[in-house]
């Protein structure tokens, strides 16, 4: 069993056009949404001793950019989130990976 959560968020605001509505949806788009996600899923996989849950995320979950504080704020709380979830899941046999992915997936939206 595979979960992968990956979404991108990729917003440019200058720090002081940043409403708080702005930085807290960027927010829960990215991290919220992966909390829940990995919840919901690792009650499943911790039940079953196996699964895989993939948060993605990108070189922003390493270091701000000029005009991204909501994204990279985001991506930084993702990868903080993945991090503990792995320290809780792993010895339950679930594997959590955060893979930096920079760039478009080719999806519909693109």
């Amino acid at each position: 069993e595979v979960a992968v959560h990956n979404i991108g968020a990729n917003v440019r605001f200058d720090l002081a056009e940043t409403t708080t509505r702005v930085y807290t949806k960027v927010w829960e788009m990215a991290c919220l949404s992966a909390f829940l996600v990995g919840r919901e899923v690792s009650k499943k996989m911790v039940d079953r001793k196996r699964g895989t849950i993939i948060i993605t995320g990108a070189t922003a979950s390493l270091r701000g950019k000029e005009g991204f504080a909501a994204f990279a704020g985001a991506k930084h709380a993702k990868r903080a989130l993945a991090s503990s979830m792995a320290r809780e899941l792993g010895p339950k046999g679930v594997h959590v990976a955060h893979p930096i992915v920079d760039g478009p997936i080719d999806t519909a939206f693109i």
